[in-house]
């Protein structure tokens, strides 16, 4: 078995907050350019791949 130990669980829930939130985002804009039928959404790498990207 694979056992693991967090030293610093808040560090740690911050870190998921902000992937969460970058996630959620990501989504959100997605979905209003789905409606909106852009084609140019395929294109921009935030959504793509939201936590792997800088940002903006």
């Amino acid at each position: 078995m694979i056992t693991a130990k967090v030293r610093h669980t808040a560090n740690l829930a911050a870190h998921l907050s902000r992937q969460a939130g970058r996630l959620a985002a990501a989504h959100a804009e997605e979905r209003l350019r789905a409606n909106r039928d852009d084609p140019g959404r395929w294109r921009i790498a935030h959504l793509l791949w939201p936590l792997q990207t800088k940002g903006r």
